[in-house]
């Protein structure tokens, strides 16, 4: 089941690979935490690999209590970063082609069996590397999936490495406020505003943020919220094609099925971000609620700015 889950993940379009990251090793007997990485794009240079490295990193030691993922962008990467249990993180690097409608389902189902099996996942990477290599090493193997070939050529390049796992050394010195710079001279790392270009679907926004106002109801009347959604509403030109019904539901003639621009993307965004905070001048605490209780790791990733 386990491999199951990670073949058909690492199978995704736009999934570039993963990494295991296990936060509490460098505190207990190992001299440093183990970072298991699979799948990096053979595009991506040494200190591309190395500033990566030191960003998930820093991003992992400030994620604040209460957030269970993270996003921020890397070079022509989003990178999807996820806590797990105890001190263990899950960490995923995609294109932005990523279909987000098929990621966010299965995103769901590895993150379960990491969770439940961190070492058993761990032995499912080393075991696709291994056959990786032999495939490598002989062309005519069919033992792994076209879309899995090759996807250890960063591990291949890295030091400390065991059959494709990597272990990085934590650094020496992090600043508070990370950000990743894919420029020769890596900069502090912090969370962008936006991927470039968006990798979200009109319909998946509109899902996400048809469920933040049904979770909105539980506060507050339907018609409150009907006239909230309207007044928060920013002023571009194509936002006034969505309608907001009597039920606080937002629906849009466009064909939804499309890929939104960044900016379009980013409206949205500062939609629900002046909506949240008109939510909150009615009832105390509404956007630490909203954090906290309304949105799964996906539609956070889709809404919250």
């Amino acid at each position: 089941m386990t491999q199951e889950v990670i073949w058909d993940f690492l199978n995704l379009p736009g999934i570039v690979g993963i990494a295991l990251i296990d936060e509490g090793s460098s505190r207990t007997s190992h001299p440093r935490s183990r970072s298991f990485f699979y799948g990096v794009d053979q595009g991506t240079n040494l200190q591309q690999k190395e500033v990566l490295s030191q960003g998930i990193f820093q991003v992992i030691a400030t994620i604040p209590n209460g957030f269970e993922s993270f996003e921020l962008k890397f070079s022509e990467y989003q990178v999807y970063i996820y806590k797990l249990q105890g001190e263990r993180v899950l960490v995923v690097l995609a294109r932005f082609n990523l279909n987000f409608s098929a990621y966010s389902k299965a995103i769901i189902s590895l993150q379960a069996v990491v969770d439940s099996g961190f070492e058993a996942a761990i032995a499912v990477l080393e075991t696709i590397s291994v056959t990786q290599n032999l495939t490598t090493n002989n062309p005519q193997s069919k033992s792994v999936p076209p879309q899995i070939q090759g996807a250890a050529a960063w591990a291949a390049n890295q030091p400390h490495r065991s059959q494709g796992a990597v272990a990085f050394d934590r650094p020496p010195s992090l600043a508070h406020s990370p950000t990743v710079s894919s420029g020769s001279n890596p900069s502090p790392f912090s969370q962008p505003p936006l991927p470039q270009p968006s990798v979200a679907t009109l319909r998946d926004l509109l899902a996400a943020f048809n469920h933040l106002s049904r979770f909105a109801t539980q506060f507050l009347g339907t018609a409150v919220l009907v006239n909230y959604l309207k007044a928060t509403r920013p002023e571009p030109e194509w936002l006034s094609n969505f309608h907001i019904d009597r039920t606080a539901q937002i629906t849009c003639p466009n064909d939804t099925s499309d890929l939104i621009s960044a900016e379009q993307h980013q409206w949205i965004r500062e939609w629900v971000a002046a909506f949240i905070h008109r939510c909150s001048q009615a009832v105390r605490n509404f956007g630490s609620i909203v954090e906290q209780n309304a949105l799964n790791p996906q539609q956070k990733l889709l809404l919250l700015t």
